[in-house]
């Protein structure tokens, strides 16, 4: 993933209880399919495609969770040495200025309570989300950054 310029890459999806899925992030497109038996790509377009972590801009998301009440405290080594953890209880709506698209595919949560941990280099290794509906269900998000090196090159699946 290239995380400091426009979001492109690739990546391994997986949801709990549901096959994986190969995901390819190009600056116009999204593409996914199943990591297990291939298939045809599944095509989206790039602007709308984002999920509810605001991965395109990790860092406007901490200063969030800062503006919420987040204090940094130590948290694990997450595989890049020791972190800070950051921790707040946000709305859909407090995620509007970070990304208005990530706000409005949360519409309808009630509220997002938001784990991240940075690193000592600044980086953002890893986010958790737990998102509680108003009717009492949750799904839990997470997200997870290792391997930083240089940017890739990304181009449409063949």
């Amino acid at each position: 993933m290239n995380l400091n310029g426009p979001l492109t890459g690739r990546l391994d999806d997986q949801v709990k209880g549901h096959p994986g899925e190969e995901v390819v992030i190009t600056a116009a497109h999204v593409y996914r399919r199943p990591v297990t038996g291939g298939g045809p790509w599944q095509l989206f377009d790039a602007a709308t495609a984002e999920g509810g972590i605001p991965t395109k801009n990790l860092p406007g998301y901490a200063r969030l969770l800062i503006g919420h009440g987040a204090r940094a405290v130590d948290g694990d080594d997450e595989g890049t040495g020791p972190t800070w953890r950051l921790s707040a209880r946000i709305t859909p709506a407090d995620l509007k200025g970070v990304d208005p698209v990530v706000a409005g595919n949360l519409d309808g949560v009630g509220s997002v309570a938001s784990d991240l941990w940075v690193d000592g280099q600044g980086r953002v290794v890893r986010v958790e989300q737990q998102l509680h509906a108003p009717d009492g269900s949750a799904i839990k998000n997470t997200l997870t950054l290792r391997d930083f090196g240089d940017a890739t090159s990304v181009t449409d699946p063949g």
